[in-house]
């Protein structure tokens, strides 16, 4: 069953912000066990990231992906962050969109 992880994370300045979204972006689509990365800009300083994987599987080697990449990148000017994860019971997409 697919799964999905989102991360709610807070900054503090939106040049923290704009920093990590770029070297985020760049990290996950080198990533291949990922099907859906969605990222959205929920206030100011605050971003809320989606992956979607296909299995728990999947999942679980993109956390260990991701904390190690966290590790070694050593951002600044996180102050919170808020993760949850669960079975996809639906998906319904249209298009893709890249600004």
């Amino acid at each position: 069953m697919r799964v999905l992880r989102t991360a709610m994370v807070d900054f503090q300045t939106e040049e923290d912000l704009k920093g990590y979204v770029a070297e985020y972006k760049s990290f996950t689509t080198a990533i291949e066990d990922l099907e859906q990365v969605v990222i959205y800009q929920t206030g100011p300083t605050s971003i809320q990231a989606i992956v979607i994987c296909e299995d728990d599987e999947a999942l679980q080697k993109n956390i260990e992906k991701t904390a190690k990449w966290r590790e070694e990148q050593n951002f600044k000017g996180v102050v919170d962050t808020i993760l949850l994860q669960g079975d996809v019971l639906f998906d319904y997409k249209r298009t893709w969109y890249e600004p």
